[in-house]
């Protein structure tokens, strides 16, 4: 699960055309990547959360105070309260708290507008460094409890208004940040240069920590920030001491191009038993490690009606849906004779499989009855260690997805044990054969463990999990696909060698179609529709590969013109024949011959 609170900087500047001579600002470019990183959050799973904290708003609403009566967007509420005492005044936050995003709130994101003036900017607080701290705070209150989700605050700004910060309260942030794992990433508009801090340095937290030990009192020395490269810097070191990154962007597709990339992972954890040996297991925790994605399927719904055959409508005048039910239950005829009623109760009926065209009668529960004789029933999610082969007896293309990933979770024993037999694996090249139970009291699947390879980690301290066909499941192909002494005539070495050549020129630079890192482009265009027409329900389809960009999922232009000699090479050497012609031709030849042919029927066999 992932917690992702934005801060979204709404200070005047933010009304800039972006970029120069535009028809958008700043503040609607960063409103379409907060709606596109919501998009993401949908998609990656709906145990998601998030809130958005806005910054130099004329109203205070947030977690630790409130304006009576405050509305957000009305600049007139609460622009005369006192800010003296008033923790982190003009910061409002839009929703109360961390929560799944709801329709009203996509709503609210998009209603989000600068409400100050360039006059009132400056006189006021509610600085971007106001925001960070807000949204930290939010994170530390309500969701410290949770160990497992991942955390992360994201900002949205151009850093064009003044930056208060305060060393001691700047302090305790970076402390709580780190307790947290909660990097801090921001997509700068305008900004100079960016950065990436894959790891903090260690030291960080216990250097703050002996600073904030011999700070006295609350009460820090604020430090005022004008200069842009400076509130630049600044951010940049806040990400850093949290092991986050700064991406400058400087227009409207890079803005989309910096999010669009976002690796979206399972962060789910489900306990196992991991048996390795009789007498001998320890307990594990598996998670997805990739998982195909489809569009949510349609659901038929009746509307109920009254006594007066009218729409019945509940407490907020919202038409009462009720679910459309398929049976396939079949009545049970025992005397053929006899006529069947128009109306007959449901212990009358019994289920059956369609199979050809007859319907063999089951039970409900024949698969129960089924388990429990092969002795699955009572068992709960396991791995039972099988034996060991040679990687080579188990081919790619047997493996059947998608691959799940085996830890000790947070016990010593069992991580030592998982890295001790991964280790082993990859060092004599051997798969483990097991048989993996996902879930209490149904089947299990059969498959191997692999060690799982880690770029950035000297050994592998982890596997993977793919399932193994059954007997019967592989097809035997005993087709010669492809003639295997096709180039070996001498004659033949013009073809080989363009095709030799076609292949070098489309060869793909590095890092591109990375698995994993390309978005699909239906998802991401659905779901950016149904975000669009919470605000405007007459919206046409939203099409997240825009005219002017790329196909994310096609050969770089620039790779295709320096292969076209190589491909005209290609179809000098392999020219296509005309298949229209070739057709035309065929069916010439067989009306021709058709007088000609003499049918022999069973009776000239028999005279035979």
């Amino acid at each position: 699960m992932q917690i992702v609170v934005f801060v979204l900087d709404s200070s005047p500047s933010m009304n800039t055309p972006y970029p120069i001579g535009g028809n958008k600002t700043r503040l609607d470019v960063a409103k379409e990547a907060l709606q596109n990183m919501l998009c993401d959050l949908i998609i990656d799973s709906n145990h998601n959360k998030a809130n958005v904290v806005v910054c130099k708003t004329s109203v205070t609403h947030h977690h630790m105070y409130s304006d009576k009566d405050s509305t957000f967007g009305d600049e007139n509420n609460g622009a005369e309260d006192d800010e003296e005492g008033i923790p982190f005044p003009n910061v409002t936050s839009l929703s109360n708290i961390i929560d799944k995003p709801s329709l009203e709130f996509l709503k609210q994101v998009a209603q989000v507008e600068s409400t100050m003036t360039l006059e009132e900017v400056d006189m006021t607080r509610g600085d971007v460094i106001d925001g960070i701290m807000v949204a930290a705070d939010a994170l530390h209150q309500q969701t410290k409890t949770n160990k497992t989700a991942q955390r992360k605050i994201i900002v949205l700004t151009d850093a064009d208004h003044d930056f208060i910060i305060d060393e001691w309260q700047r302090n305790h942030l970076i402390v709580s940040l780190i307790s947290l794992n909660c990097p801090l990433e921001v997509l700068g508009l305008d900004f100079q240069s960016s950065a990436d801090f894959c790891n903090r340095p260690e030291s960080i937290l216990s250097d703050i920590k002996v600073k904030l030990e011999t700070e006295i009192g609350e009460a820090g020395n604020e430090t005022v920030y004008s200069d842009k490269q400076e509130k630049e810097d600044a951010l940049v070191c806040l990400a850093g001491q949290t092991g986050g990154r700064v991406i400058a962007v400087s227009t409207l597709h890079d803005v989309l191009e910096a999010n669009k990339g976002w690796k979206k992972t399972n962060t789910i954890l489900y306990k196992n038993h991991f048996i390795l040996a009789p007498g001998f297991d320890i307990d594990a925790k598996h998670m997805l490690l990739s998982r195909k994605f489809d569009l949510p399927r349609m659901t038929q719904k009746i509307v109920l009606e009254d006594a007066h055959e009218m729409p019945r409508v509940d407490e907020f005048g919202r038409p009462v849906l009720d679910s459309v039910l398929r049976t396939y239950n079949f009545t049970y005829q025992a005397d053929v004779g006899k006529p069947l009623p128009e109306l007959f109760d449901v212990e009358d009926t019994v289920r059956a499989y369609p199979y050809n065209t007859a319907n063999v009668m089951t039970n409900d529960d024949d698969e129960a009855r089924i388990l429990s004789v092969l002795g699955f029933n009572g068992k709960p999610v396991r791995i039972e260690l099988l034996g060991y082969v040679e990687r080579f007896r188990v081919p790619d293309h047997y493996m059947i997805g998608p691959p799940t990933l085996i830890t000790g979770g947070l016990s010593r024993k069992s991580c030592s044990a998982i890295a001790a037999m991964a280790e082993c694996l990859a060092r004599e090249e051997m798969v483990a054969l097991v048989t993996f139970y996902k879930k209490k009291d149904k089947a299990g699947y059969f498959g191997g463990l692999f060690p799982f390879p880690e770029p950035d980690h000297p050994s592998t301290t982890h596997l993977v999990f793919m399932q193994l066909p059954y007997g019967g499941d592989v097809q035997d192909l005993n087709v010669d696909l492809f003639p295997l002494d096709a180039f070996v005539d001498e004659s033949k070495r013009a073809e080989a060698s363009a095709a030799d050549d076609l292949i070098d020129s489309l060869m793909l630079p590095d890092n591109f179609l990375t698995p994993g890192c390309v978005p699909n482009p239906l998802t991401r265009s659905w779901f950016q529709t149904l975000i669009k027409r919470i605000v405007e329900p007459s919206c046409e389809p939203v099409l997240w590969r825009r005219e002017q960009e790329i196909d994310p999922i096609s050969t770089p232009p620039y790779v295709l013109r320096g292969a076209a000699s190589a491909l005209t090479d290609f179809y000098q050497a392999f020219p296509l024949k005309d298949m229209v012609k070739l057709v035309k031709e065929v069916k010439e030849k067989n009306k021709r011959e058709k007088g000609k042919r003499k049918v022999h029927t069973f009776e000239d066999h028999l005279d035979d």
